[in-house]
């Protein structure tokens, strides 16, 4: 009897806590893309309607905060290298190909065009963005390679390697 008090008080906690945070917070944070940096691609919208970057919300929980309104995707260097170690069948030094490094762009790029982007610490040049072997296309908010261009290309590369 006593776990059946606990587990209804423990999903009326629960519901409040998610009533509370849905109604204070901002869950689009959570699934935004972000750069390497640190920095939201897209426009940064509160919870409330007002744009991060008012002094109130600067001073109060977004101390460094960056907006890029019209880069709205983000974009990963060297996912081209990525996949051609992959393919070799080595393991791909990730360290070294700074797998990590995004920034914000306008638009996802097509093959052997730079995007406009955002630079930051980890990408100074937007070229180090440009994809030479494949189109990238937007999926969540992230430019990947588009999925059957990527097959055929890692297909072609490991029958390279063999």
């Amino acid at each position: 009897m006593i776990c059946c008090l606990l587990f209804i008080a423990f999903s009326f906690s629960l519901c409040g806590i998610v009533f509370i945070a849905l109604g204070e917070g901002n869950p689009g944070l959570i699934v935004a893309p972000y750069d390497s940096a640190g920095n939201k691609c897209g426009p940064q919208v509160h919870a409330d309607g007002h744009d991060f970057l008012l002094p109130e919300h600067l001073d109060k929980d977004f101390k460094n905060a960056v907006a890029f309104p019209e880069h709205k995707f983000v974009m990963y260097a060297n996912l081209e290298d990525l996949l051609a170690q992959s393919a070799s069948g080595n393991a791909p030094d990730l360290k070294a190909l700074k797998i990590y490094a995004s920034a914000c762009v306008k638009e996802c790029p097509k093959k052997d065009t730079t995007p406009e982007c955002e630079t930051n610490a980890d990408v100074a040049d937007c070229a180090d963005l440009t994809s030479s072997l494949i189109d990238y296309e937007e999926q969540f908010g992230t430019c990947l390679p588009s999925p059957t261009q990527a097959g055929e290309k890692l297909v072609k590369m490991k029958d390279a390697f063999m």
